[in-house]
């Protein structure tokens, strides 16, 4: 593991909340499997979990990921914050969902650039009532793990999700005060390619970028 990795990790199995970000290839991943396997080592009991299905594929059937929609029995996003409550706390068909809730310790969300506001915020919310309520997330420690210059989070107007990140909550900045970029890219090793997808996503292209692109017109 590079610094970056290393520190994440040590931050993770100190219990600390998280945000880990990096560009494809610089091994979120890696780190995240590593923090799983290092967690449940320690005892706790961790919920990986991912926005889409495809995603929960890249991590070892042993993991068990899931997406976040079934770990916090979201369904469609049709319910308000309360009427979830209410389903999870009395509907038989959402005992599994209070017990896992109940007895998560570490919460990992990988592909949270897609996680809007309002997804992240009724997670908070139903973690915190069924939990501890006087804590955020009911004191579940949660790890976070994604890239925001990739894909958005997706609007559902009909559900009044209007596509907002997740860090545009109010409370955001202080349940995470850790955030980590990891950098150094191991997937490939040409490095004007890399640099030229780096700046690109960021919208800034440097001289060099823009004329390793003209090579390919």
């Amino acid at each position: 593991m590079d610094s970056g990795q290393d520190l994440a990790k040590k931050l993770i199995c100190n219990g600390h909340n998280l945000v880990l970000t990096g560009q494809g290839g610089t091994g979120k991943t890696h780190t995240i499997k590593t923090c799983f396997e290092q967690l449940k080592l320690l005892g706790k009991c961790v919920q990986l979990t991912c926005y889409t299905g495809i995603a929960c594929r890249q991590y070892p059937s042993s993991i068990g990921a899931t997406t976040l929609h079934r770990f916090c029995g979201l369904e469609d996003g049709r319910h308000n914050n309360n009427d979830l409550l209410n389903l999870i706390s009395f509907d038989e068909r959402f005992l599994i969902t209070k017990c896992r809730i109940t007895k998560t310790d570490v919460l990992i969300i990988d592909e949270v650039s897609m996680v809007s506001k309002k997804i992240f915020e009724q997670v908070e919310f139903i973690c915190r009532k069924i939990k501890n309520p006087a804590l955020y997330f009911g004191g579940i420690q949660v790890v976070l793990s994604g890239d925001f210059f990739q894909l958005p989070p997706i609007r559902d107007e009909l559900y009044g999700d209007y596509g907002h990140y997740c860090f545009e909550s109010n409370f955001f900045i202080n349940l995470f005060p850790h955030r980590i970029n990891l950098s150094k890219i191991y997937r490939q090793n040409e490095t004007s390619l890399s640099n030229a997808v780096s700046e690109l996503e960021k919208g800034e292209p440097s001289e060099e970028t823009n004329l390793f692109i003209k090579i390919f017109k």
